[in-house]
C-alpha cells in the first residue's frame, strides 16, 4: 500500500509467518537493516528479497514467528494506525476498498477471500476482469493458500 504522500507499507503472509514493512518519509529510515534482516534471511527470503517492498528503506520492520511479533525501528501513532489493518474484518476491508477504489464491492465475496476461498465466481463479484487462471501465478508467488 502506498499513500502517495510518502508513506507505504507492505504485508507478507506465508503459513504462520508474517512480515510487515513500514516507511514514512517524515521519519528517518533505519540504518541497520542488513543486520536486522540477517536472522530472518531464510524463512522470510521472499519478503526480504521482493524488490517492490524495498525493505532497505524502512522506518520499521515487524516479523511474526512462533506466535510472537519482533519489532525494529521507529514506532508511533501513524504506524499503529496503519498496523490496525491486520485486525480488519471483511466489512472493514469493504469500507476501505469502496472508498479508495470508488466502487461497490460484494461483502460475501470479500468474506470468501478472507476464508481463503477463491474461484472465478468470487473474482467476478469483486469486479476484477480476470480469471483464476490469470491469477494463478500471482497466487503462487505470494503463497496465498486457497481452496478451489
Amino acid at each position: 500500500m502506498r499513500t502517495g504522500g510518502g508513506t507505504e507499507w507492505f504485508l507478507w503472509l506465508k503459513g504462520d509467518l508474517m512480515a510487515w514493512k513500514y516507511y514514512n518519509s517524515e521519519f528517518p529510515a533505519m540504518k541497520n537493516v542488513d543486520s536486522i534482516i540477517k536472522p530472518y534471511a531464510t524463512e522470510f527470503k521472499n519478503f526480504i528479497e521482493e524488490p517492490a517492498f524495498s525493505v532497505e528503506d524502512s522506518t520499521c520492520l515487524y516479523f511474526f514467528k512462533g506466535g510472537k511479533w519482533n519489532q525494529y525501528g521507529q514506532s508511533n501513532a501513524l504506524i499503529n494506525k496503519d498496523f490496525a489493518m491486520l485486525s480488519w474484518r471483511p466489512i472493514d476491508y469493504k469500507n476501505w476498498a469502496e472508498s479508495y477504489y470508488e466502487c461497490d464491492l460484494d461483502l460475501e465475496a470479500i468474506q470468501s477471500v478472507f476464508n481463503n476461498q477463491l474461484d472465478d465466481s468470487i473474482i467476478g463479484k469483486l469486479k476484477v476482469d480476470l480469471s483464476l487462471g490469470d491469477l494463478r501465478e500471482d497466487i503462487e508467488e505470494i503463497g496465498f493458500e486457497i481452496e478451489i
